[in-house]
């Protein structure tokens, strides 16, 4: 092969990890398989990896390296943007490794964070007391 046509040639193992999935999720579109409101969202959480994995290439990711990044992630933003960040990434990763752009998906033996337990929003002081007021003068109907 010349080396001028290898130049030209699509090369998994030189393009950035960002770059790869926003390519994926450009061509899942283009195919309509997602919805442009799927893209947006799929989008938005891929570019909330790039702070992280800046000039990171595709080949050169490694579960220590996805830890990392996603413990730094959740040191700036909720545990929720995480998981979709996680969820949105891991599905590009699966692709990478089911066409052999990866050998294996690096988030694979990394653990999705965990939901934050919602805590219950009790109703105290003035709001109780506003409550109860309420309650005592409404009209109960039938």
């Amino acid at each position: 092969m010349d080396d001028w046509l290898a130049e030209y040639q699509y090369q998994p193992t030189k393009e950035l990890v960002i770059d790869y999935a926003t390519r994926y999720v450009e061509s899942k579109l283009a195919l309509k398989a997602i919805q442009p409101s799927t893209a947006t969202d799929y989008r938005k959480s891929i570019n909330g990896w790039s702070p992280y994995l800046a000039g990171m290439l595709l080949k050169d990711l490694t579960p220590g390296i996805m830890l990392n990044a996603m413990t730094s992630m959740l040191g700036d933003v909720g545990v929720t943007t995480v998981r979709k960040r996680y969820v949105a990434l891991n599905m590009v990763l699966d692709h990478a490794v089911k066409v052999g752009d990866l050998k294996a998906n690096p988030l694979d033996s990394v653990p999705r964070p965990k939901k934050e337990p919602s805590q219950p929003n009790p109703i105290v002081g003035d709001d109780l007391d506003r409550l109860k007021l309420r309650l005592a003068t409404m009209k109960l109907q039938p």
